[in-house]
């Protein structure tokens, strides 16, 4: 026997065209290519061949693969008897596309990917001439076809086209086990490329299962664009959330009206994702064009998602002065000792505590008297109380806050609609900024002299 080419590689697989009766007793009697592809694995004197492959193939139209060893992969297939049985063209066809089916899509498609790794490596090499290297495209986008469906229509059409085409005396199309020694006009392949050339979605396929194989094939681009691809899913759910809450917020604020004076005018903020978001741009922003010492005052505390302590461990040198209130309408029932105790656990949160910050147990009016003049840059209030008192601290702490510094708020939802007409009611004639998690802010102007 003359060796025309170099054995299959460790990352390489061969595929035989076996015969049911030698898969099924053993190697020892066969000829042809599987004689000598067994002479090749060495089993040709084997009883039998291994369980798995005789297990796997218990008739026609079957195969499995198997691995001998850690570097001879074989993909044993037994095809259709064509001469034990006469059948129509079209039953041949569609039994010949089954085989077909079977043998690429043994075992999850391992044939596929053996095929398509071989075939990458033999044309890096120069091993095809050039008439193959151009059918190669389509050659492998049928072997794709074959195994995207068990149902095996799409290839059976495809592979009936092609036949069809092809001329009497090409054997490609018609013979499971075509190879270099099956004679074939020059213009066998060129009818198969043709016929599949003109298939777009075919092509198109073709080019979107590159597409997916190539970051498998490199688990680190692989894992890349996974990142990316969740970093674009988690973009596109802030932005489906912002967008119902546009929504949502525009169909509600054009319901709010100050009695006799009609609406107040609105800005919807969309970089802003939750209160706490929005507070911390706050604070960014006039940290970098204000000065670094900024000075902030929290009036009514919350007792979850306290937005503070997070602030000031990322912004050192910020003072801040935290009012837990004395009593909040916002948790009725509530009695002083309990509150107290409450007061306790929070300070405990806060960094900084007797240096840059201070948390005082107070009502609002008195936190309010101990400070004279206007000398804060931000003051945030709650806007989640009863009107009057939402309407107070509004005015009070307001009065407190530096030109140019901001008043902002949390609160401004429908869920706490006597508050909400507050601050309308306040704020009338001059515009503010609404944000996701219902937080509201507007600049302090200066006093009218």
């Amino acid at each position: 026997m003359q060796q025309l080419a170099s054995a299959p590689g460790s990352h390489q697989a061969i595929v035989d065209p076996a015969g049911l009766a030698y898969i099924q007793s053993s190697p020892g009697g066969a000829g042809g290519a599987s004689g000598q592809l067994y002479q090749w694995l060495g089993i040709t004197n084997d009883p039998s061949f291994p369980e798995p492959v005789k297990a796997g193939i218990t008739g026609s139209l079957k195969a499995k693969f198997h691995s001998y060893g850690d570097t001879k992969h074989v993909i044993h297939a037994v095809g259709p008897n064509s001469q034990s049985s006469k059948c129509s063209w079209e039953d041949g066809l569609a039994e010949l596309a089954q085989a077909y089916s079977v043998l690429l899509a043994v075992d999850g498609g391992l044939a596929a990917d053996w095929l398509a790794a071989a075939v990458s490596e033999a044309q890096e090499r120069g091993a095809f001439d050039e008439r193959l290297v151009q059918a190669l495209p389509t050659l492998l986008l049928l072997a794709r076809l074959a195994t995207t469906s068990a149902a095996s229509a799409p290839h059976v059409q495809v592979v009936a086209l092609a036949a069809d085409a092809a001329p009497a005396g090409c054997k490609c199309v018609g013979s499971f086990a075509c190879g270099p020694s099956v004679a074939c006009p020059d213009d066998g392949l060129s009818v198969l490329g043709l016929v599949l050339d003109y298939l777009a979605l075919c092509q198109y396929g073709d080019r979107f299962m590159v597409d997916l194989r190539s970051p498998q094939q490199r688990l680190e681009s692989g894992v890349s664009a996974v990142e990316r691809s969740a970093g674009l899913v988690g973009s596109l759910g802030q932005r489906a959330r912002m967008l119902s809450y546009h929504l949502g917020m525009h169909a509600w604020v054009r319901t709010l009206r100050v009695p006799g004076r009609g609406a107040p005018i609105f800005i919807l903020h969309d970089e802003y994702l939750s209160w706490a978001s929005m507070l911390r741009t706050l604070v960014d922003s006039m940290t970098r064009n204000g000065g670094p010492r900024l000075i902030m005052a929290e009036i009514g505390i919350p007792s979850q998602d306290w937005a503070s302590p997070a602030l000031l461990r990322e912004f050192t040198s910020m003072q801040y002065m935290g009012v837990m209130l004395e009593e909040d309408d916002r948790v009725p029932g509530q009695d002083p000792t309990q509150r107290y105790a409450l007061y306790a656990q929070m300070r405990a949160q806060l960094p900084g505590l007797g240096s840059t910050s201070v948390l005082h147990f107070a009502s609002s009016q008195s936190a309010a008297d101990a400070m004279k003049g206007r000398f804060l840059d931000i003051a945030v209030v709650d806007a989640s109380g009863s009107r009057e008192k939402v309407l107070q601290d509004l005015q009070i702490w307001e009065s407190r806050v530096k030109p140019g510094g901001i008043l902002a708020g949390r609160g401004f939802e429908p869920g706490s609609m006597e508050g909400v007409r507050s601050v309308c009611e306040h704020r009338f004639g001059n515009d503010f900024h609404l944000g996701m998690g219902g937080g509201f802010w507007w600049l302090v102007e200066p006093e009218e002299e």
